[in-house]
């Protein structure tokens, strides 16, 4: 399954957008982040559940992801049991980017 969120240009964190996606099923088993090329570390990337960080995930020390031209995979220690129904992810980003804006592409595996 793939889900898709942009970020305008010109959105701090405050503003973050955001957007929630049913994904069908309570096992979440892996996590790939496809960052296109541009981002330059631009855009922030991550992933709720309930209102619960799911990634990048908790330990890491890190509140948001962000890259350039490059897929993220998330090596979770174990699955990530989601409660439901529905089985609510919610994505958000926001673009330190002046100029464009971003998307970041999720895919649960």
């Amino acid at each position: 399954m793939n889900y898709k969120i942009e970020a305008p240009a010109n959105t701090d964190e405050r503003n973050a957008v955001a957007a929630s996606y049913d994904i069908g099923r309570p096992l979440i088993e892996g996590m790939i982040v496809h960052i296109p090329d541009g981002h330059k570390y631009l855009a922030k990337f991550q992933v709720l559940s309930k209102g619960k960080l799911i990634l990048p995930e908790f330990g890491s020390g890190e509140r948001w992801l962000s890259g350039n031209g490059q897929d993220v995979r998330a090596n979770l220690a174990s699955p990530i049991t989601l409660d439901g129904p529905p089985y609510e992810i919610t994505l958000r980003a926001y673009n330190e980017d002046d100029t464009y804006p971003h998307a970041f592409y999720l895919e649960i595996v």
